[in-house]
């Protein structure tokens, strides 16, 4: 009864996080409305991510770009002046995702997320889950392997 208690609250704190995250409007832009394709696919995997991944979730922004690409990410440092919030240097991770995207299945565009936010466990936050591992790994660890496979499948993407 107790680890039942434990894990209802441990849960309710998850899916308060997630909220927030997905409520705060800076950490995604534009807003593309809260039951979109988009949201449901990051709610998804925020919901399901470790527990010391969620601690850095919000260094990382998310950006959709009406171009006519799929989509990249890439990293950038801002420094924030004269907010209260952030009263000295920021890092944030920025992944820009192109509109295009969205036009994936609902399975492809989980793996298709999913696979810009390993890179940057990857490639710029070092966390015992992710030190020196690949993405692939970090995506299968995190179980989104099937996700990832549909994105591939998808798009006709090839990682060699």
């Amino acid at each position: 009864m107790k680890n039942s208690k434990k894990t209802a609250h441990k849960r309710k704190k998850r899916v308060e996080a997630v909220n927030d995250y997905l409520l705060n409007s800076e950490n995604v832009q534009p807003d593309l409305g809260k039951s979109g394709p988009f949201y449901k696919a990051l709610r998804k995997i925020l919901l399901n991510l470790p527990e010391d991944i969620m601690l850095y979730i919000n260094e990382i922004w998310f950006v959709i770009e009406n171009e006519p690409i799929l989509g990249f990410s890439f990293y950038n440092e801002y420094l924030c002046h004269g907010l209260k919030l952030f009263p000295k240097k920021l890092r944030i991770y920025t992944i820009v995702l192109f509109h295009d995207c969205l036009k994936l299945s609902q399975q492809a565009l989980i793996g298709f997320i999913a696979c810009q936010l390993a890179g940057y466990f990857s490639n710029y936050r070092d966390t015992p889950e992710t030190f020196e591992k690949s993405e692939s790994e970090i995506i299968e660890e995190w179980g989104f392997s099937k996700e990832l496979d549909a994105f591939k499948k998808e798009t006709n993407f090839r990682s060699d």
